[in-house]
């Protein structure tokens, strides 16, 4: 039978998103073989010139070639393991170590954007006893980095620890 905390705050599993590194070496095929080209324009004697269908055949053949090997080094990253768990009991960062972060022990959590055109996204979460642990969630796949921040905003405000209430004596 599961309770109430299981099935309102069920665990969550984010993981590594494939479309920024496939764009990455889209871009990386198409650029490496530009530059090799240029390079062996550069090196060439003035005397000697090469055709313009021949280096876009070059370029194309390089292209091609850079492409594959590429993708098949793609192939072997791991985008099934997850990256950032969220449960009741706290957090878990899986991104470059293993941490555990427990709710009772986080003090705060906020959201900070940085780079030239804010593309790195990060969750800042303030230890009670001091200290920060930064997680990177810009290419989280399927979520954005907002919903994320706000679903562990949720989790921490509900299984955190509870600020105290004030009590003001009226004379």
């Amino acid at each position: 039978m599961k309770t109430d905390a299981s099935v309102d705050f069920p665990r969550l599993e984010f993981k590594r998103s494939k479309l920024p590194y496939r764009l990455a070496v889209y871009a990386a095929s198409a650029v490496l073989p530009g530059l090799a080209i240029k390079a062996v324009y550069a090196v060439l004697p003035a005397s000697l010139e090469v055709s313009p269908v021949v280096a876009w055949v070059a370029w194309f053949l390089m292209a091609t070639g850079c492409l594959v090997v590429l993708m098949k080094l793609l192939s072997k990253m791991d985008f099934e393991t997850p990256v950032f768990i969220i449960e009741p009991a706290g957090g878990t960062v899986l991104q470059h170590r293993i941490k555990m972060l427990h709710w009772a022990s986080v003090s705060k959590v906020k959201f900070h954007e940085s780079g030239r055109f804010r593309q790195t996204k990060m969750i800042a979460f303030h230890m009670a006893r001091g200290g920060t642990e930064m997680i990177d969630v810009s290419y989280i796949a399927g979520f954005s980095a907002r919903h994320v921040f706000d679903t562990v905003r949720t989790y921490h405000g509900k299984f955190g620890p509870q600020p105290a209430t004030e009590r003001r004596f009226a004379l």
